[in-house]
């Protein structure tokens, strides 16, 4: 399975200066549902990211005069008059930071396509403006594999806690220079345990809303209209319609 993105992020990041408060939990656990089932299928996930070679330096949008310290905005600074009347922080500090930030920014995005493919077995391509050549690639990688597989211990999935154990698997080649990539283990589980449970029409919609993947089961049409006041300046009010005749509104 070949899979087109521009990102999907697994760490939670505050604005403003680069700070990871942690792993996105919910996305991260509804990737390894993903990956399970897919190294349970026998499928291979490839990733694309298409936003292919990133520019991360400054733009014409960017504004690179000095702003106070401990701002958090995805612009570099606010316009002023003086520097003077700003903090005494460094000018090159802020322009460092600010670069780091968009740098670390972008690869956080890249992580959970990263994710997917390595859990699976697959490749992750990215940095690359020639899409034809990435697909290329994936079709070169599946050209030939070797399919090695055994029967695990039956007390692989005997349960020894409340949470199920991952077994990892490791392959390894004698030959020098050889690098070989692989489904990187599977949860003691049987087969049928690992078969999703029918949802009621509340659970549904609940996952919907809460699932990190973009779904067609409920259409939707967002209708943005733009408007500027004296006081409040610009802004955009959005009107969003929920089709309610689709199956899983109606709970069918």
């Amino acid at each position: 399975m070949i899979l087109f993105s521009d990102g999907m992020r697994l760490m939670i990041t505050e604005r403003g200066p680069i700070k990871m408060v942690g792993t996105n939990q919910r996305v991260l656990d509804s990737l390894r549902r993903l990956t399970e089932l897919c190294n349970r299928s026998s499928v291979v996930i490839y990733t694309i990211d298409p936003r292919g070679v990133a520019s991360l330096g400054f733009t014409a949008a960017d504004q690179l005069s000095s702003s106070p310290s401990g701002q958090g905005s995805d612009r570099l600074s606010e316009p002023a008059e003086t520097v003077d009347q700003l903090d005494r922080e460094p000018v090159v500090g802020q322009v460092s930071a600010a670069l780091s930030k968009r740098s670390q920014d972008f690869s956080n995005t890249q992580e959970g396509l990263n994710f997917m493919a390595h859990e699976t077995g697959g490749l992750f391509v990215h940095n690359t403006n020639d899409i034809s050549a990435a697909l290329n690639q994936v079709l070169e990688d599946q050209s030939g594999y070797y399919l090695i597989g055994y029967t695990p211990d039956a007390s692989t999935f005997d349960k020894k806690s409340a949470k199920p154990l991952f077994h990892t698997i490791t392959v390894r080649v004698k030959r020098r220079g050889m690098h070989v990539r692989t489904r990187t283990g599977f949860y003691g589980v049987p087969d049928q345990s690992t078969r999703p449970a029918r949802r009621t029409r509340d659970e549904q919609l609940m996952a919907a809303l809460t699932s990190p993947f973009n779904g067609g089961g409920i259409h939707l049409r967002l209708t943005p209209l733009f408007g500027n006041s004296p006081t409040k300046g610009s802004f955009i009010d959005s009107l969003l319609y929920v089709n309610g005749d689709c199956p899983l509104v109606r709970g069918k």
